[in-house]
């Protein structure tokens, strides 16, 4: 196989559907010979931050000289993002090459089991399987859906099991209250493997704790075992202190915006100090620096400020509304969004109408995209004026065109939709992505 015909391949498989469970990846993976099992992991899941959590976990193993897999999902502009060592993306000949090994063993899947993989599974499973040809000495694995029945929850014996903040989202999925959803989400922990959740509301940490005593597994939690004193925040990122009975680091600089990085920085500092590797205060400092997640609070250019941002829940949402609240307050947003048919719509415009002077609307590239014209009457409804055009493309332009002086342009909703914006922004702002590509 070509590049492109592997993704042809793996993409096809959407048609199989997103199909919650274990029994298809265990047959898959066995037949690969079980890659995962040869595997030291640090298990990360959660509604929000958990992206940014472990891409903080995986790069400061790097700093501290571990080869270090990351696994993440969804991709944001290419299919190899989702697959990385040492912050180096799978190239586009190892996916060539592994793809019809993946495809003979979904095949004998399919004939085992009665039901073909998922596309999430097969990714998965050439995850595992590069991770082991790479001879990673771990992997910072990102769950994709909920935890418990999740393709990634073949790792028996988890270095560490690690849950960022639990909110409402996947509702028709995971179940309607937060705490049906905790449970699945606490599905990662595992008998006697350390656990470290971030702060949780009570209904979720209830469940975490319950399970934690259940399985015998040792859990801190931040905000009670790791202290976060935030010290500064601005468009460059964060400042803070951290301070447990493992580690105290001063003025820890974060280069991602808003104060929820701090909590998700300490959940990431917590997992690595749990993980039994051996990290120096220097590796921490380094490793947080060193961080980045594109698309999550981006500024990508300042004169005029436009910012992208994957928020695609009500949780989201405000988080990244309230962060611009503080941070830029008088200036109202021009907002660009397209977001996807099974999501909190109106809790997320609710959020939007507190900065928002005008909405361009448009679809995201996805058969799940809310038709913009619907997402419309929402935004009229919570007082929001709006338009709609017929590509992300358009409504960057228009947006654009509409900012005055004294606002800014958020692109945000569906990661469908802050992708193709990204890449179709290289063009706009040339000098901010060079700067990024040689940061790397």
């Amino acid at each position: 196989m070509t590049y492109d015909e592997a993704l042809k391949y793996f993409h096809s498989m959407y048609r199989f559907g997103s199909v919650l469970g274990l029994s298809r990846i265990k047959v898959l993976l066995k037949t690969l010979g079980d890659p995962h099992n040869e595997l030291s992991v640090i298990h990360v899941a959660g509604t929000n931050g958990k992206g940014s959590t472990t891409a903080m976990i995986a790069s400061m193993l790097i700093q501290a000289g571990i080869r270090t897999g990351m696994y993440i999902s969804p991709f944001l502009e290419r299919f190899t993002e989702r697959i990385s060592v040492n912050g180096v993306e799978i190239p586009e000949e190892a996916v060539a090459e592994l793809a019809p090994v993946i495809k003979d063993a979904c095949q004998y899947t399919e004939r085992a089991c009665g039901e073909h993989p998922t596309e999430f599974e097969a990714v998965t499973a050439m995850a595992f399987l590069y991770f082991k040809q790479q001879q990673a000495e771990c992997v910072a694995l990102e769950v994709g859906l909920g935890g418990r029945f999740d393709a990634t929850n073949v790792v028996d014996r988890p270095r560490v099991s690690v849950i960022t903040r639990i909110a409402m989202d996947h509702m028709e999925r995971l179940g309607p209250t937060l705490r049906l959803i905790a449970t699945e989400k606490a599905g990662i922990i595992k008998p006697g493997c350390p656990v470290v959740s971030a702060p949780q509301a009570d209904e979720a940490m209830e469940v975490i704790s319950a399970t934690a005593k259940r399985e015998g597994s040792a859990l801190r939690v931040v905000g009670r075992d790791m202290r976060v004193v935030p010290l500064s925040s601005d468009l460059s990122g964060q400042t803070c202190s951290l301070y447990s009975d493992r580690l105290c680091i001063s003025d820890l600089h974060i280069p991602l915006i808003g104060e929820h990085q701090s909590i998700n920085a300490a959940t990431a500092v917590e997992a690595v100090l749990c993980s039994g590797f051996s990290l120096t205060s220097d590796d921490v400092r380094a490793g947080i620096a060193a961080t980045r997640w594109p698309g999550r609070m981006e500024v990508i250019s300042r004169e005029p400020l436009v910012i992208l941002d994957g928020a695609h829940n009500p949780d989201g949402a405000n988080a990244v509304v309230e962060t611009l609240g503080r941070l830029l307050p008088g200036k109202r947003c021009i907002l660009v969004s397209g977001v996807l048919s099974d999501k909190a719509v109106s809790e997320m415009v609710c959020a939007f109408a507190k900065c928002t002077r005008y909405a361009v609307l448009t679809r995201p590239d996805s058969p799940r995209a809310l038709d913009p014209e619907e997402y419309g009457r929402y935004m009229g409804t919570a007082g929001i004026r709006w338009e709609v055009t017929d590509s992300i493309a358009h409504a960057v332009d228009r947006a654009l065109s509409l900012a005055g002086p004294e606002d800014f342009v958020l692109i945000t909703g569906s990661l469908y939709l802050v992708g193709a914006a990204r890449t179709y922004t290289r063009r706009l702002f040339p000098e901010y992505f060079e700067q990024t590509t040689k940061r790397k």
